[in-house]
């Protein structure tokens, strides 16, 4: 009755099972990548939630759903048009990997979707392939995965597999991308114009739908093909031009050699000059095929040869040749009659083997028209010395001529400009001695002779006779009376009496003076008014000095203590905004410690709920039944939890009083430095008013004492120490905030995630444990549906073997009576006859099949006893294991589903 209700149970089970799983779903990824999955789901559904879970897929294992949009590293996008739910998980790990369920939210069973991740290194890959190429070639990689014929290919620079698809190159469905070129049916790509910034590594990628994509991995090194720099060469049409080819000391006895792609080799004639270790060839005839390149070189075999090589895109054919002469460490080749067909490149050299990376010579020919014959000769190798060409002739030209053409240029300027400014001085000097000249003439033309007056304009006048006329009517007005010289006997008219010094005559004569001492009178007024008005004019020029002099020592001395005060309050704006700063600062530190502070608070009393889950743990786990109250690891994790949760709050507690001591120096230091800025802002202010103060000003007044010496509280040294101090003090303060602001980040940072880490541990081992039980209690009852079973078909076997030993008695009863019926015949019939014999065979057969069937229906019966002994220690075991799996996963892991979120923990 047991196993049919448990059968019954079991496709009820897996019929809902199979309604609501709709599909299965593999994604690839690699670490430190990307992740995208895909889930489709039934029309209909378009505006439920749908959610991605873990294996268990319970209400605390939804990782995100299309409600929160985003959770963590996981994203969803719903798209109702394709009927596909997609979730992204950024930053794959190792621990991503396994079993995750798609959902979608319905009433009754939900519709599921099995997703299998798995997760693989970013690496590539165990077997590298090596290339070598060489510049301006073009390289071939070839791929190994050739025959995935039909699958999506591309090829990507780099060495991670994650992001080739992304950086592709090229692809199956853009199969050229400039240089680039896809050959999908070999899986070839080819680069044209190799360059060194094409080397690295190169991953050939196939794309799979049900596995990782294959890779492959390519190294590729680029070198330079030839180690000789090429150089360019011109010729003109129908002339000659000589090609200078270097080679080694070494190679001197080697056969030189030129290499072109196509030319006519009648038109070449090579020479050799061992002394500067060149050949040179000389191409006559010149057109325009000879443009292109040429190769140089050398051959010890002395052989020759047509060479056909494909390096730079160049297909060489032709070679031309001499044994080498004695005459110089060099040859030379020379081409006559250039036609077009000899432009190109050349190549010469020496060596025996036509291989890359060889001592070359490359030169490139060009031709143009010409009607003269110009020969145009190059030279290049390890010792020769190229000729100049008109580039190099405008080089000289600009490097040194130009030069010494500006620097002429500016010391003529500069001695232009000198004689100038000597000009212009020499007119100033002059012009200024006209005006003392000028000056020196009024005065003496006021007060001395006129003779010195004479001869100052003589002087002035240096022999101009334009002047005189003009400044001799400065003295028009004046006679020879006033220079104290008397007159020549002038006329005097008859009825004027004429006075004379001496007795007065009768009549008109009186006591008068004579004509000397009028004039000896007259000058000595004069001579005394010169002396005072001299003397007036040197006391006006002191007084005036003196005013300058006081009036400029004045506004010097104010000007000077106006700039001092100036500077004084600058020293003071620069000391209170630094005042002003580290105010700020410390009150920013101060809400700062205090939002850590409560932060620390906070976390402290989110600690409670772990501790009284992880105690409750244990408490629960002590009724567990006797058969399972082991010390397992469970039980070993929960105490470690409990005592780093004791430990947690001590360094809590410890922290959070580091804090409360430093936000009470910080409010101590702010407020010695907000006193500080109040002062210096009144003095500030103060001085602002005294350097606002002019001569024009209505507010100033006469304090005459105050400018006698006060009590000073202190020295400018001091003044600055003072503040400077106040400032350290404030950046100590400001330091041990910072690192006080760190430590307390650190310590919720690492008790956070210690406690995170020890409750994912605990859940772990619960998580282990029960599994534990579960596959225990699974075994247990498989067991004991096999003893069921076994017991059932002991006891069949029992009523077997009871009918038997019933069945064995008719048989026996029949031989037994024909024994003793026998047993009554008479005389000599009583004979041992083969019957007889045979009837006591069978007889004894008989009692030893029911002896044997009794002692098997002993065993049996014995054997049922155990079966039934074993399956009450198996129902009873079944019964313990589902009370601690009920204890463990109902009761603590229920409970542990409250454990606090990271950010509570950080005290948010």
């Amino acid at each position: 009755m047991w196993t049919s209700w448990k059968l019954l149970f079991s496709l009820f089970f897996m019929a809902c099972s199979t309604v609501a799983k709709y599909s299965e779903v593999e994604v690839y990824a690699f670490i430190g990548g990307d992740a995208q999955v895909l889930c489709s789901y039934p029309e209909g559904y378009e505006s439920y939630e749908k959610y991605l879970c873990t294996e268990k897929c319970g209400n605390d294992d939804i990782l995100v759903t299309t409600t929160e949009k985003s959770q963590s590293r996981f994203s969803t996008n719903d798209s109702h048009q394709e009927l596909i739910f997609t979730v992204n998980i950024s930053n794959v790990q190792p621990s991503d990997a396994g079993k995750y369920w798609c959902g979608v939210s319905k009433s009754g069973k939900d519709i599921y979707t099995a997703v299998t991740l798995h997760v693989k290194s970013d690496v590539c890959c165990d077997n590298v392939q090596t290339l070598e190429g060489y510049v301006g070639n073009t390289v071939s990689i070839t791929c190994p995965n050739q025959n995935e014929q039909d699958s999506f290919k591309y090829i990507c620079k780099g060495s991670q597999p994650s992001t080739c698809l992304k950086k592709a190159l090229v692809t199956t469905n853009k199969r050229e991308n400039g240089r680039f070129r896809l050959k999908e049916l070999q899986f070839t790509v080819e680069f044209t114009g190799v360059t060194k910034q094409d080397a690295g590594s190169y991953l050939c990628g196939v794309q799979r739908s049900n596995n990782f994509d294959a890779f492959s991995r390519v190294d590729l090194t680029v070198t330079e093909w030839c180690c000789v720099t090429s150089r360019d060469v011109k010729g003109f049409l129908g002339q000659s031009v000589t090609l200078q080819c270097p080679y080694p000391p070494e190679h001197r006895s080697n056969t030189k050699f030129l290499v072109t792609s196509s030319a006519s080799t009648d038109r070449f004639r090579l020479e050799e000059k061992r002394s500067s270790n060149s050949f040179s060839v000389t191409i006559t005839g010149l057109s325009q095929t000879d443009a292109g390149t040429y190769w140089c070189g050398s051959d010890s075999q002395r052989s020759t040869k047509h060479m056909s090589k494909s390096r730079d895109q160049l297909s060489l054919h032709r070679q031309v040749q001499t044994g080498g002469k004695e005459l110089l460490n060099s040859f030379s080749v020379t081409i006559t009659g250039l036609s077009q067909t000899d432009a190109g490149t050349y190549w010469c050299g020496s060596d025996s083997q036509w291989a890359s990376g060889k001592q070359y010579t490359k030169i490139q020919l060009s031709l143009e028209h010409m009607t003269t014959t110009t020969v145009t000769t190059f030279t290049s190798g390890f010792q020769s010395t190229p000729e100049k060409d008109a580039d190099t002739v405008i080089s000289y030209i600009i490097l040194y001529v130009v030069p010494g053409l500006l620097l002429i240029l500016v010391v003529v300027i500069s001695v232009i400009v000198y004689k100038y400014a000597c000009v212009k001085a020499q007119g100033v000097e002059q012009k200024n001695k006209i005006i003392s000249t000028k000056e020196e003439i009024q005065v003496n033309a006021i007060y001395c002779n006129q003779e010195a007056v004479r001869t100052n304009v003589n002087d002035y006048c240096h022999g101009d006779d334009r002047c005189k006329p003009q400044d001799e009517a400065l003295y028009e007005n004046f006679d020879e009376h006033i220079y104290g010289h008397p007159p020549q006997d002038p006329a005097v008219e008859p009825d004027i009496p004429q006075p004379s010094s001496g007795s007065a005559p009768a009549g008109y004569r009186s006591a008068k003076y004579t004509p000397p001492e009028w004039f000896s009178n007259y000058h000595s007024i004069l001579q005394q008014a010169t002396s005072d008005h001299n003397e007036a004019e040197r006391v006006q020029r002191r007084s005036k000095a003196l005013s300058q002099d006081t009036e400029t020592d004045t506004q010097h001395t104010q000007a000077q203590g106006t700039r001092l005060l100036g500077d004084r309050l600058q020293d003071i704006h620069y000391c209170r905004s630094e005042l002003q700063q580290h105010i700020s600062q410390l009150q920013a530190d101060i809400t700062a410690l205090s939002g850590q502070k409560l932060r620390l608070e906070r976390a402290l009393d989110a600690t409670e709920i772990p501790f009284a889950i992880a105690t409750d743990n244990l408490t629960c786990r002590t009724r567990r039944p006797a058969p399972d109250l082991v010390l397992d690891t469970v039980e070993e994790e929960l105490i470690k939890e409990v005592d780093l949760i004791k430990n947690v709050q001590a360094l809590l507690r410890r922290t959070t009083a580091q804090v409360v001591s430093q936000i009470k120096l910080n409010k101590d230091t702010k407020q010695m430095l907000e006193m500080d800025w109040s002062d210096k802002h009144e003095a500030y202010n103060l001085d602002d008013t005294c350097g606002r103060y002019r001569n024009t000003s209505t507010d100033t007044k006469h304090h005459p004492f105050s400018a006698n010496m006060q009590d000073q509280v202190c020295n400018p040294a001091s003044w600055t120490k003072f503040t400077q101090d106040n400032l350290t003090k404030a950046m100590q303060e400001e330091h041990a905030t910072y690192s006080l602001r760190m430590l307390v980040d650190r310590v919720l940072e690492d008790t956070t995630r210690d406690l995170r880490v020890q409750c994912a541990t605990v859940d772990q081992a619960f998580a282990q444990r029960c599994e534990e039980l579960i596959e225990a209690k699974r075994q247990l009852e498989t067991k004991h549906a096999q003893i069921l079973e076994q017991t059932g078909a002991q006891e069949r076997n029992i009523v077997a073997l009871q009918q038997a030993i019933h069945d064995k008695e008719a048989p026996l009863r029949v031989v037994q009576s024909r024994l003793y019926v026998r047993s009554q015949r008479p005389n000599m019939e009583l004979c041992r006859d083969p019957p007889q014999l045979s009837l006591e065979v069978e007889e004894k057969q008989i009692r030893a099949s029911v002896e044997s069937l009794e002692q098997q229906l002993s065993q049996a019966r014995g054997s049922l006893s155990f079966l039934e002994e074993s399956r009450m220690a198996i129902e009873k075991d079944i019964a313990c294991k589902a009370n601690s799996l009920f204890i463990e996963r109902d009761k603590c892991l229920t409970k542990r589903k409250r454990y606090p979120t990271v950010s509570t923990l950080s005290g948010y």
